[in-house]
């Protein structure tokens, strides 16, 4: 739905309020799912503040995969301290401590592919 929308205007970032009349998806929330969804199923959806666009260019590309990994890798620190905190409550521990001074805050977070 979105991609063969996007691919019929290449070279043409189309915004979010545009795409949701083309697309007729009641709300941001939707389409984000929408693109979401497209994505899983392996197509390159690039979202800008100039809207979503299919890449052209290797740099494109590249700069879609470095805003992706940079989400992933937030993602992964917030799953560990959610973690941490899991831990401690269930073993019995404190859980009102500063998240800075629990065990293994120092580590600066855990990125894709590592323990978690």
């Amino acid at each position: 739905m979105i991609y063969e929308i996007l691919s019929k205007r290449k070279g043409q970032a189309i915004k979010a309020d545009e795409m949701l009349l083309l697309c007729g998806l009641p709300n941001d929330r939707a389409l984000r799912k929408q693109v979401e969804l497209e994505r899983i199923e392996g197509r390159v959806i690039c979202g800008t503040s100039r809207g979503y666009y299919i890449p052209e260019t290797p740099e494109e590309v590249r700069a879609f995969v470095k805003v992706m990994e940079s989400r992933a890798i937030t993602t992964f620190r917030s799953i560990k301290a959610a973690r941490a905190l899991l831990k401690e409550m269930e073993s019995g521990a404190d859980p009102g401590t500063d998240p800075g001074e629990r065990p293994g805050s120092a580590d600066p977070g855990t990125g894709p592919g590592e323990n978690i």
